[in-house]
């Protein structure tokens, strides 16, 4: 009788502590859980306690392949209470080096003694952020951004293989894999103050990481990684995967949508901003003399429409480009190919 009474009373003080005490504060499913630890490792949390709904032991050992910040992640949780579907978990949090840079640029905190390389990074990124002011579009900080961490870094690992899923890895180093480039471009977008998002899902179905950018209220897929050219002759990046919309990015993306942003703008894709969209090749061969000419990069870019593409023969690039043999390459989205062609 004595056990029969200690649980009623346990269960009663459940049900008061979740539907009564907490039942406000209550965060339902791993969508809002997510924006919830994302916004207390920015902030420098170094623990939180939160009330979840409908949100798995599984969901919660996997946290960090959700929740992608790139200030720091959650180094360890436990379940405190549970009631039916609803648990009361406490989350601890690591800082990244990321987290002190931020802090430094945009509030001039000091960055600790022991965080070496939080400071190497300063040193690396503070001579690009001098170059924006308010006269930038968010746009053309974006592109800067994107442009820099192209160049700076190299796809591949370097004498700590740890450090190419980092910032430093990616900047400092100048090697990284998917994390390091997609952690670099967040930081210095933050510190430019263009709002973006990291995304973790899969590239080809292999684990990858990119990130989502917002532009005048919509919002963009960009993936720094993929846009590393390993073309010799070419130092230039380019930009294939520069503000994608949802239905090209997932042809050969794939993420779980419900938890980032829907990304179904066109007008900021660098193919558009740059007028360099054609329906079919031959409006591209009629074209192609002006965007030649009008420009001394090594590297041309173009958006095509048209089903042949992949297959057609860009012969008529002799023409302008007075080699025997012209070097292209042509990718493959959902509704169009990018056609890039090296000078």
């Amino acid at each position: 009788m004595v056990i029969l009474v200690v649980f009623a009373l346990l269960y009663c003080l459940k049900w008061t502590f979740f539907n009564i005490i907490k039942k406000d504060q209550t965060i339902n499913g791993m969508k809002e859980l997510s924006k919830v630890v994302l916004e207390d490792i920015r902030s420098g949390k170094e623990r939180d306690y939160i009330v979840v709904k409908d949100v798995s032991d599984s969901q919660l050992a996997a946290i960090n392949q959700v929740v992608d910040s790139a200030y720091g992640h959650v180094d360890t949780y436990r379940v405190l209470v549970s009631f039916a579907d609803t648990d009361f978990v406490e989350l601890r949090y690591t800082r990244s080096d990321n987290y002190y840079v931020l802090m430094k640029y945009l509030y001039d905190q000091d960055i600790p003694a022991e965080q070496m390389r939080a400071r190497a990074i300063y040193n690396e990124i503070i001579d690009l952020l001098e170059q924006v002011d308010d006269n930038l579009s968010d746009y053309s900080k974006e592109l800067l951004a994107h442009d820099y961490v192209v160049n700076r870094c190299q796809y591949g690992y370097g004498d700590d293989e740890n450090d190419a899923y980092t910032t430093y890895g990616a900047l400092v180093d100048g090697f990284a894999v998917c994390d390091g480039y997609s952690q670099s471009f967040a930081l210095l977008l933050d510190c430019m103050g263009v709002k973006n998002e990291l995304v973790v899902g899969y590239g080809l179905k292999e684990l990858h990481a990119w990130n989502q950018v917002c532009i005048e209220g919509q919002w963009y897929n960009v993936d720094c990684t993929w846009d590393d050219s390993d073309v010799e002759q070419s130092l230039d990046p380019v930009h294939t995967y520069f503000n994608v919309d949802d239905i090209n990015m997932a042809y050969e993306h794939s993420w779980d949508r419900e938890l980032y942003n829907e990304c179904a703008g066109e007008e900021y894709n660098y193919y558009r901003v740059n007028n360099t969209v054609y329906d079919d090749l031959s409006e591209l061969e009629s074209d192609f003399g002006r965007v030649y000419n009008s420009t001394d990069t090594n590297v041309f870019e173009m958006a095509v429409r048209d089903e042949m593409a992949y297959d057609i023969s860009l012969d008529f690039l002799t023409e302008y480009i007075k080699r025997h043999k012209v070097q292209y390459s042509v990718t493959r989205l959902k509704d169009y190919y990018v056609v890039i062609v090296y000078r």
